[in-house]
């Protein structure tokens, strides 16, 4: 059995499974269906790289082999202001840009960047969905306020801190090896010329027809409330959904306060400059609120 030549490794929220979905699509490419986070998971880790290979055993001549799992991005979370990490050391690993070196050297890295500030927003939209942060809380103080550290244990805003991860990185891995694509700018405006960059990037045909592109589908449509009640009474859950469907429970995505986020943009100025710089790109529409309302 084999290991993979190139990983999807971030970030989360921001397009990395339209990307792979296509991929997959193409008759070069293998990537298994699942998440592994086989490098930043201290159990999967601890079933050693036999059990990582056979993530890879339906492998059939194809010329890459990929796995996407966006937490890798997320390499070394920053305290909080009373000197706290949230990683458990029992589940999570940090560092895991070193253990993917020393596994995979050669491996080719794409990175997918979101405004983070809305990938921030998204992201708490996903655990509010799986139950995981309650709809009692207050967005506003969970992201900006004094229950801040009850976000940063899931990295709501930590991993919205691109540079600091990108340079874990590139202290390891030779920038040839990376492709970093802004999903403002390329995903959402120039699907088709980013799947050809792509293709090119991996060595593999360029001129295959994506005229299929997936798109996101089996998305709910039942609101944040009804999916926060239904993962905490799941035996109601039938009922819950329909009696959701008949009444306006905000099926809309809930979003901060604009001066939250505008605090948010604060948050992460310092850092998206030290990244444009990295990457020598200017992403102008991270400077402001003007993509505010995109999806994710």
């Amino acid at each position: 059995m084999t290991l993979p030549n190139f990983l999807i490794i971030g970030a989360q929220k921001a397009g990395t499974t339209w990307l792979a979905h296509n991929l997959r699509e193409h008759p070069e490419v293998f990537i298994p269906g699942n998440e592994i986070h086989y490098f930043n998971k201290t159990y999967n880790l601890n079933q050693g790289i036999e059990w990582y290979k056979n993530h890879f055993a339906d492998v059939n001549g194809e010329k890459v082999i990929g796995e996407k799992t966006p937490n890798y991005l997320w390499i070394d979370p920053l305290p909080d202001a009373q000197g706290k990490v949230y990683y458990d050391p029992l589940e999570e690993i940090p560092y895991s840009h070193r253990l993917i070196y020393e596994t995979l050297p050669e491996a080719k890295l794409i990175v997918v960047l979101r405004n983070p500030v809305e990938r921030a927003i998204a992201a708490i939209n996903h655990f509010i969905k799986n139950g995981a942060i309650s709809l009692n809380d207050d967005l506003d103080e969970l992201l900006v306020g004094d229950q801040q550290p009850l976000v940063e244990r899931y990295g709501i805003i930590d991993m919205g801190r691109y540079y600091r991860q990108l340079q874990g990185y590139y202290d390891y891995f030779d920038p040839k090896q990376m492709l970093i694509l802004v999903f403002e700018e390329d995903i959402a405006q120039n699907s088709d010329d980013s799947l050809k960059k792509v293709c090119e990037f991996l060595e593999i045909d360029s001129s295959f027809d994506f005229s299929k592109k997936y798109k996101k589908v089996h998305k709910s449509t039942s609101s944040p409330i009804a999916r926060y009640l239904g993962t905490r009474f799941p035996f109601m859950r039938g009922l819950i959904n329909r009696v959701d469907q008949r009444l306006p429970l905000q099926h809309q995505k809930l979003r901060p306060s604009p001066s939250a986020i505008q605090k948010l943009y604060t948050i992460y100025a310092n850092d998206n400059q030290k990244l444009f710089k990295l990457l020598r790109r200017e992403i102008s529409a991270w400077h402001s609120k003007e993509l505010v309302g995109l999806s994710s």
